[in-house]
């Protein structure tokens, strides 16, 4: 029988001390390690805080408290090791530890509530448009251009006992009576069988037949008084503004009013 070559004699030995070296380094390593059981309490009433972060300094090993406020970690390797906690509502706590290799080490560590000053915020509110100013009695009344103007506090300080009452100082207006008690507006040019009556418009609606004392004054937020086609807004020109226009804003018009 032939003799084996001196190399395919000694390969199976190689391969043997191999796998002996990989096997026993996992469990060196293991060996180097230890384990690190930490109780994390509230400085004041020692009662555990749940949620707590707890991390080794310089190693991504970390892991939260539970509802005993304990963790473990695992993994870490021997030697001295600095401990940190942070849970939001208290400041920072920190521990010192000496592992040998292979322990089952523990540490307390007590946090201390803290208060601390968020970043400021700045809100900005923009506020709601009223109804006269959704419905443009404010820009109109601003702006000018030939029209009276009667506001909600007008007609509080005057309490009126009815709403035609309010336009007694408005000059080129007249009120003249009517058979049911109240006052029929026209214009002061109009007389006698060339009576020119005065358009309404109620929220923004125009009116047939209607009189100014058909409105309650404390159903009014606002009125406008205009005594000739030309000063009467292009809108509200519908073609019988020669004679003037009235336009009044209810209250009920404006439900946030």
């Amino acid at each position: 029988m032939s003799a084996r070559p001196a190399s395919q004699t000694l390969l199976p030995i190689w391969l043997t001390l191999a796998g002996l070296a990989l096997g026993f380094a996992p469990a060196a390593a293991q060996e180097s390690e230890a384990t690190l059981l930490t109780y994390v309490t509230m400085a004041d009433s020692r009662a555990p805080i749940v949620g707590a972060r707890v991390s080794i300094a310089g190693t991504t090993i970390a892991a939260l408290t539970g509802a005993d406020g304990r963790v473990s970690l695992a993994g870490i390797p021997s030697g001295s090791q600095t401990v940190q906690v942070h849970v939001f509502g208290y400041a920072p706590a920190f521990g010192l530890v000496s592992l040998e290799p292979g322990q089952v080490a523990t540490l307390s560590l007590a946090m201390r509530a803290a208060v601390f000053a968020l970043p400021e915020i700045r809100v900005r509110a923009r506020r709601r448009p009223t109804y006269l100013q959704q419905a443009g009695f404010e820009h109109r009344k601003s702006r000018g251009g030939g029209g009276a103007f009667v506001t909600r506090a007008e007609i509080q300080q005057r309490n009126p006992r009815m709403l035609s009452d309010m336009l007694r100082n408005v000059p080129g207006i007249v009120l003249g009576p009517t058979a049911f008690g109240d006052a029929r507006a026209s214009m002061a040019r109009s007389t006698g069988s060339r009576r020119c009556p005065i358009q309404y418009f109620v929220d923004g609606q125009q009116t047939i037949g209607f009189n100014i004392d058909d409105v309650p004054p404390r159903d009014v937020e606002g009125l406008e008084v205009y005594k000739g086609a030309s000063a009467v807004p292009g809108e509200y020109n519908r073609g019988s503004a020669m004679c003037g226009v009235i336009l009044i804003w209810t209250r009920r018009g404006g439900r946030d009013s």
